[in-house]
């Protein structure tokens, strides 16, 4: 597989960006994406995601993936999120004003002809080829439960409450996804600010501009969130493969 991608963070209407994001290719050349969405007071949302983000790129950077089974790759990568909470506890245990930080962690690894994603939190993976959209994570928030359960669907508005996300004293849910990759197409990883204000239609119709780059394709995604009243900070990365 070729890879093209590139990635944006804006804090939009927020005062400051707690969000991050990176794409980097290991030392055996498996690329990766990563997107974490902070939240906690005292700026530990902003400290969450950029150290989540950073030990991400330190434990990936040299973990071997090439030449295993699918499910011995998804058990390295769920071993790999576990230490880095494990980092986060020993952090909040030194500094006390981070007992309360967390961060949503949504990371792609492509592996040959398959992609592999870690989800924890409400920061979102979709695969665009051709004409469609498909949405590959689930969101972990209590307006997903909401469309599960009768009894609550009264909640099915509350995309802000998080069920899951990583740090000192949260509760992390990790779901795992394998994707398998056709002959191009897109990946598309956004933070809930960007998301929650996009329906499918508006970016099929990104997607589907031949005028656009890939540059200006995450522009889109970011200016038109913000357009349709986004006020949350909003992060977008997209990565383009062709086999």
């Amino acid at each position: 597989m070729k890879y093209i991608y590139t990635g944006k963070s804006e804090k939009g209407r927020r005062e400051n960006n707690e969000d991050n994001f990176l794409i980097f290719n290991t030392n055996e050349g498996v690329l990766v994406a990563v997107v974490a969405d902070g939240m906690g007071g005292h700026k530990s949302g902003e400290v969450a995601s950029i150290l989540s983000v950073k030990y991400v790129k330190k434990i990936f950077t040299t973990l071997p993936l090439l030449g295993f089974s699918e499910e011995e790759i998804q058990k390295r990568i769920i071993m790999s999120v576990r230490s880095i909470q494990k980092k986060l506890i020993r952090l909040a245990d030194q500094d006390e004003r981070l007992l309360d930080m967390g961060t949503t962690l949504n990371i792609n690894v492509f592996v040959g002809d398959k992609m592999f994603t870690l989800n924890i939190g409400d920061s979102r993976t979709s695969q665009f080829t051709k004409k469609d959209i498909v949405r590959i994570t689930e969101d972990h928030n209590l307006a997903t439960l909401a469309l599960k359960s009768k009894a609550l669907e009264k909640y099915k508005n509350y995309t802000n409450y998080l069920t899951s996300s990583l740090g000192p004293k949260k509760e992390a849910k990790a779901d795992m996804f394998v994707t398998k990759l056709n002959k191009r197409g897109y990946m598309i990883i956004t933070s809930d600010g960007v998301h929650n204000f996009l329906n499918s239609q508006e970016i099929i119709k990104i997607f589907k501009s031949r005028s656009k780059t890939l540059e200006a394709k995450v522009d889109s995604l970011i200016n038109e969130s913000y357009e349709n009243n986004s006020n949350d900070n909003m992060t977008a990365v997209v990565v383009k493969y062709d086999s």
